[in-house]
């Protein structure tokens, strides 16, 4: 997600989140959490539009949090999807206009970390069966 800078403060920069994906069915939900903030976002994909909404809040000030809402589609071939949409205060003031992609791939992600920066230890993925070309037979001469 990239948001631009604060409309509603001084001095502020625009900035970029990565945020950890779960799709299960047409169901969408976003997630992230640092030291400072924790940001969850869920919606659907339907007919190939995307709509998303969802909160956020600082750790020190839990009852000024804010509020997300998102609308997109699919693009191209490629499994992209592009969101574009707000953050907002409680009371409905945009704060930040922003953009969320999500592409889906079959590389894994890099490792979660800590609050110090650190990857975490994971299970290991379980080797998954893949089909298996048959050997064809050499072409008659």
């Amino acid at each position: 997600m990239s948001c631009d800078a604060n409309r509603l403060r001084q001095n502020t920069t625009p900035y970029q989140a990565n945020f950890s994906a779960e799709i299960i069915g047409d169901r969408v939900t976003l997630h992230r959490k640092n030291k400072v903030a924790e940001e969850v976002l869920s919606g659907s994909v339907v007919n190939e539009n995307l709509a998303l909404s969802g909160m956020g809040y600082r750790f020190g000030q839990p009852n000024s949090g804010w509020m997300f809402k998102f609308t997109g589609f699919f693009t191209g071939n490629a499994k992209i999807y592009t969101a574009n949409g707000e953050m907002t205060t409680k009371a409905g003031r945009t704060a930040r206009v922003c953009n969320i992609v999500m592409i889906h791939t079959d590389v894994a992600p890099p490792p979660v970390k800590d609050d110090a920066g650190e990857a975490q230890a994971q299970t290991p993925p379980q080797p998954q069966m893949q089909p298996q070309a048959q050997a064809q037979p050499p072409a008659a001469k």
